[in-house]
Parts: C-alpha cells; structure tokens; sequence
C-alpha cells in the first residue's frame, strides 16, 4: 500500500533527511513543508528536493490554531 507522508518542518534536524530516504525505500511519496525556517537552512532543503516534494512558507505558523492549508504564502524556489 503506497502512502502520501506530509513532515512540516521548521529549521529541520539531519535526521529528516535520513527519515525521507527511509519513507522512499518503503515507496511512500514524501512532501515537506518547509514552515519557515531560518535561510541557514536552505541548503538543507535544497538537498531533500531531489528526494521528495518540498512547499516553502514564507510564515511561520507554528502554533497557529489554524490549519496552514487556509492561510496565504506559499511560494516556490
């Protein structure tokens, strides 16, 4: 059974990386948010787009009590 995994991620650990290899092996489609993180951290993303779909916020909405999906600032690079 193929699944579709979504991992918001703010200034990401190492480990996400190593996470969405694994989710590949298992032939599941990965998308990362990345829920605006820090520019030290574009790099890193950078990296994970040739593994998996990668959304930029450009607003963080850590902690919002709303869903992302309902607020504007997406964009792509």
């Amino acid at each position: 059974m193929e699944f579709i995994v979504i991992i918001p991620a703010l200034n990401p650990e190492p480990c996400l990386e190593k996470l969405v290899d694994r989710l590949w092996e298992l032939e599941n489609q990965v998308l990362v948010v990345d829920d605006g993180s820090e520019k030290e951290y574009r790099e890193s993303f950078q990296r994970l787009e040739k593994k998996c779909i990668v959304l930029h916020h450009t607003l963080s909405v850590q902690g919002a009590k709303r869903s992302p999906c309902t607020l504007k600032g997406f964009r792509e690079e």
